[in-house]
């Protein structure tokens, strides 16, 4: 397998890092190679990185002025960064050189329904969608003009024709969201937001449209979505993490409370004076030992420090079981055991904090 074969199949995992890695390779031994630095400007906006991407794609056009692709790419590169009448005036070039190609008139419909140029857009898709009638993207360019026009129902149609053809298309299952959304049928927008999400885990903008829609469709809703959202950022956060950090975390909290109930047992005994323990002491140990995991000589900090950490393990075992990564090998049974522990943990710390903060006010 060539380089660019290698490269051009990790796009199409959407596993950018890797990607730019072989990718800025070729570039550098290669300046010349105008495909190469094409794919890599995908890949640098596939990880958010729209300066290097418009660099990239500006140095392709350079190569190759009549080429459309650079163009393409150098409007999403624009479109990225806010740049609407820019990521317009990009995309009509990439139409000029190629007039009849569905990809360039759909990106162009996509610029001038940002630029509010929506008479221009409808003429676009609509050479689109006469070009390919069987393009997903034609029909999704359709239906944003149609979103645009507050003409929901027609632009519900249009996506979900466009998911007949291609139904895991993210833009499409995100758009159809919008769409449900606006016609006040807020729940079945949070799922197809959710499915969106989970054809794509490295777009952000289905979660942020979830967490809006949830608002108003019910608490159980909100918790899904912020499951959701909470998924994006964890999940790049431990995805290089080595696989025995979680085990070394969990061991260290469980280490933590066995040594918080041996200090509690130890100090009641020293109270009574009876290292034997009789039933006495031990019905009463029953009784207060949470009382004693205030620990006075453990500064405060500890104690919301490790909350802090519990739950934010919590709300990762949450994400997991709500949106699960295709590569994840753990099982569902273990991510509710470890939100179970988590969140229990979580509160007894927490319990722990308010007693002390109580102690000491009075």
């Amino acid at each position: 397998m060539t380089a660019l074969a290698e490269a051009e199949t990790l796009i199409q995992l959407r596993r950018w890092p890797a990607a730019v890695a072989v990718l800025s390779r070729v570039v550098a031994s290669e300046p010349g190679a105008l495909r190469a630095r094409c794919l890599l400007a995908q890949a640098l906006l596939g990880m958010d990185k729209s300066s290097e991407a418009r660099a990239q794609a500006e140095a392709a056009i350079a190569l190759d002025p009549t080429a459309e692709w650079p163009h393409r790419l150098r409007s999403l590169a624009f479109s990225a960064q806010g740049h609407k009448t820019a990521a317009l005036g990009a995309a009509r070039e990439a139409v000029r050189l190629a007039p009849n190609l569905v990809n360039g008139l759909t990106l162009f419909t996509g610029a001038a329904v940002a630029a509010g140029r929506l008479g221009e857009a409808e003429e676009a898709a609509q050479r689109a969608l006469a070009s390919a009638p069987e393009s997903p993207s034609a029909h999704n360019a359709m239906g944003r003009v149609a979103l645009a026009r507050r003409q929901n129902r027609m632009a519900e149609g249009h996506f979900r024709e466009g998911l007949r053809l291609d139904p895991e298309d993210p833009s499409l299952l995100n758009n159809l969201g919008l769409a449900l959304s606006r016609q006040g049928r807020k729940s079945e927008a949070v799922a197809y937001f959710a499915s969106s999400s989970q054809s794509d885990p490295t777009n952000s903008t289905a979660h942020r449209n979830a967490v809006r829609t949830a608002a108003g469709a019910g608490w159980a809703v909100g918790a899904v979505a912020v499951a959701q959202v909470v998924s994006t950022a964890v999940r790049p956060a431990t995805q290089n993490a080595p696989d025995w950090l979680a085990s070394v975390v969990l061991v260290g909290l469980l280490a933590f409370m066995g040594v918080s109930i041996f200090y509690a047992v130890r100090r009641r005994r020293r109270q009574h004076d009876d290292p034997k323990a009789s039933p006495e002491l031990i019905r009463s140990l029953r009784r207060q030992w949470l009382r004693r995991l205030t620990l006075p000589n453990v500064p405060g900090w500890v104690f919301l420090a490790t909350a802090a950490l519990s739950l934010f393990l919590a709300v990762g075992a949450l994400a997991n079981l709500v949106s699960p990564d295709p590569g994840d090998s753990g099982s569902p049974a273990a991510y509710g055991v470890m939100l179970g522990l988590f969140l229990g943990l979580t509160a007894l710390l927490v319990w722990v904090c308010v007693r002390r903060w109580r102690a000491a006010r009075g």
